[in-house]
């Protein structure tokens, strides 16, 4: 809990000190969460998000089975706003897959945006997960944008010329006096500090942290508290080739820390790095990236690239290098609406083994105007 509070407290006084581009990560289309708009201020909305998805994974890997996704999830919802500073947003979430008879998540949506200073916007309720919060794949499984309840915590994020960044609290179990199970909440950081920008060229330094806390004082859980970090950072290169072409270079360096006082995990730390490039066109995101981890464990990341079975701990691959390779294609549909192809290639260096995934998604955020209402 400690170290929860000190990134949190060092992300807010980073905020009050700096001054961002958020480059898109390799989901570059999971996203729905519309800007604050204050020239939309007493405008009364009806909004319509969704999800629809095909994701077929095909593993060949000692930690990772392969499976397939196919459902939607669709959140309509009223979208009100107070002025150009307040906005509120209040609807339900479904989340469907095909060939199960009945919905598996059945969620409220309720968000309110608070729009602070022109850099700064505070969220409450349920929060801004657009492109996963920026975060790395070994961190943060990008699927968790199809499959996971909403998100539901508080946000803060903040954008201006050098420096860009979020940080966020996600409740995912809230506990009363002697429930029989533990609260369970993730702790995200994820920001970017430009430091040098020169016409089409920029450097900056990435930094991460994720950490994952199963705990509690007043319940009756006889379960052991257990609070497990990721951080990373590193260096990262963007070059604008063309307009609206554009070529990343990322180097990260990743750590695993168990932070619980009962370690029960297979290991109680490790360490990793990535090596990334990525060219991104107005339609076309090309991505190659090298993978080497020591003892990696993610408990929010993408199995594949951790060193221990997500479903028994006591099947290991201490060491992992990995190739991926990644395609994807954006077609826009409509202003609010796009289909999206992706196809991956993940080649296991030590195994000689190769899997390869692919999906077909359709995501779709639109807004319909209804009528100003003017507070008296």
């Amino acid at each position: 809990m400690t170290q929860i509070r000190f990134y949190f407290l060092t992300f807010i006084a980073t905020l009050l000190i700096s001054g961002v581009t958020i480059a898109q990560n390799s989901s570059s289309f999971y996203n729905t969460y519309t800007p604050f708009n204050a020239e939309h201020a007493n405008n009364l909305s009806f909004k319509i998000e969704n999800a629809t998805f095909f994701q077929n994974n095909e593993f060949e890997d000692p930690l990772v089975e392969g499976y397939t996704l196919t459902g939607y999830w669709v959140r309509p919802a009223m979208e009100y706003y107070f002025n150009n500073k307040l906005r509120l947003t209040a609807g339900i979430n479904l989340l469907k897959y095909n060939g199960v008879d009945n919905y598996s998540e059945t969620n409220p949506w309720f968000s309110f945006h608070y729009k602070a200073t022109p850099n700064l916007d505070v969220v409450f309720g349920n929060l801004d997960n657009s492109y996963n919060h920026n975060l790395p794949e070994p961190m943060f499984e990008p699927e968790r944008f199809l499959t996971d309840q909403p998100e539901g915590g508080i946000q803060f994020l903040y954008n201006s010329d050098r420096f860009s960044g979020q940080t966020w609290i996600n409740w995912e179990q809230f506990i009363f006096h002697d429930d029989p199970f533990q609260e369970i909440f993730t702790y995200g950081l994820s920001a970017k500090y430009k430091f040098f920008d020169n016409d089409n060229v920029s450097l900056s330094i990435p930094i991460h942290a994720v950490i994952v806390h199963h705990g509690g004082e007043i319940d009756s859980s006889d379960d052991n508290v257990e609070s497990l970090a990721n951080k990373a950072g590193g260096l990262s290169l963007d070059w604008e080739v063309v307009t609206e072409n554009n070529l990343n270079f990322t180097l990260l360096y990743m750590d695993y820390d168990n932070m619980s006082s009962s370690k029960l995990r297979a290991y109680d730390s490790g360490k990793a790095f990535l090596f990334s490039t990525n060219y991104q066109t107005r339609q076309d995101n090309i991505s190659l990236s090298f993978w080497h981890a020591d003892k990696f464990i993610a408990p929010r990341g993408r199995h594949i690239y951790q060193s221990v079975y997500p479903y028994n701990s006591d099947l290991t691959v201490e060491k992992r290098k990995l190739v991926h390779g990644r395609y994807s294609r954006s077609f826009s549909i409509f202003k609010g609406g796009s289909f999206n192809i992706s196809a991956d290639l993940f080649y296991d260096i030590d195994s000689s083994k190769i899997s390869h995934t692919y999906g077909f998604h359709l995501i779709i955020n639109e807004d319909f105007f209804i009528k100003k209402i003017v507070q008296k």
